[in-house]
């Protein structure tokens, strides 16, 4: 397929426009959320100190917009890690590099997404060993298509949601299942256009330091 790369119109703008919104709500939202009364008590397993943690999942398969057409892809897996620090409040923040890949329906193709995130997490116990956590990130995504008819391989703005139930297994480490969704904004490389969403379902580690 033969594209031209397009300038900014009203479309490609009011989509940017719309991400920036979604972000600043994001932002808001959080703050919103630190901001009142937690209902569970804050605070999770590993409080004030510095973190590393490891996650590792399925992304599952979901349309790719490429070429403004929607292309299904199957399942694939996903692998992240993570540093950070935990304060008393239950208030994380920490950094992020995290790849994702599946493939494409019906066709030798493939969509592979890099991702460097910061975080900001909001974790709180339940009961007994038990606990939770919110939160968001805003960073950049490498988003990799690569087809038959053409390749879109190009950085962008990009911000995720995540949620997840912990479970402490020593005095410094915890387990979680977490789920996430993450999206790029529109990407464009050699005339060619995409956007990019994922979600993912994963378990992983924390180990306090």
């Amino acid at each position: 397929m033969t594209l031209v790369r397009s300038p900014c119109n009203a479309r490609a703008c009011g989509k940017f426009m719309g991400g920036a919104m979604r972000i600043a709500a994001i932002a808001g939202a959080l703050t919103l959320a630190l901001a009142v009364p937690a209902i569970a008590d804050p605070g999770g397993p590993i409080n004030e100190q510095f973190y590393i943690e490891g996650t590792a999942g399925y992304t599952i398969g979901t349309d790719v917009e490429v070429a403004g057409m929607d292309t299904g892809t199957n399942g694939g897996y996903f692998i992240g890690g993570a540093a950070g620090y935990a304060f008393a409040q239950g208030i994380s923040v920490e950094g992020e590099l995290a790849y994702n890949s599946r493939d494409f329906e019906g066709i030798s193709a493939s969509v592979d997404a890099t991702s460097v995130m910061a975080n900001l997490i909001f974790d709180f116990t339940m009961e007994g060993r038990n606990g939770g956590y919110i939160g968001g990130g805003v960073g950049s995504i490498n988003v990799n298509i690569d087809t038959p008819g053409g390749s879109v391989d190009d950085w962008a703005l990009g911000y995720q949601f995540m949620a997840g139930f912990t479970r402490e297994a020593s005095e410094d480490a915890i387990l979680f299942l977490e789920y996430r969704y993450q999206q790029a904004e529109e990407i464009s490389s050699s005339g060619i256009t995409a956007e990019y969403t994922g979600h993912t379902v994963g378990v992983g580690v924390r180990f306090g330091l």
